[in-house]
């Protein structure tokens, strides 16, 4: 309460005080100065800090979804259905070749 009863006093008092149009000198050049000097963020700086605060999380989900995916290969059959669609893919294309096709 006290906070804000400074704060209306300061208020109050800005008020009362007569308007003035004069601007002192140089003031703009100062402002300008001012605003020039304040540092740019650096782009690549915001990236890497970006980059390392997501290697935890990605951390964990790779270990999550590699337990998962040793869990779930246990309780299927040996033959690993990924595996076996991946050879047929890469080979499917030798399959429709004959010998004379291939000299």
């Amino acid at each position: 309460m006290k906070n804000r009863n400074l704060h209306s006093n300061i208020l109050e008092a800005a008020k009362k005080l007569p308007e003035d149009s004069h601007v002192p000198y140089s003031f703009e050049k100062r402002i300008m100065a001012n605003i020039q000097a304040t540092p740019q963020p650096d782009s690549l700086a915001l990236w890497a800090r970006g980059l390392w605060q997501a290697t935890v999380p990605c951390l964990a989900l790779m270990v999550a979804i590699g337990t998962w995916s040793a869990i779930d290969r246990g309780s299927e059959s040996s033959v690993d259905p990924l595996a076996a669609d991946l050879e047929l893919t890469m080979l499917q294309p030798f399959d429709e070749l004959s010998v004379e096709d291939l000299w």
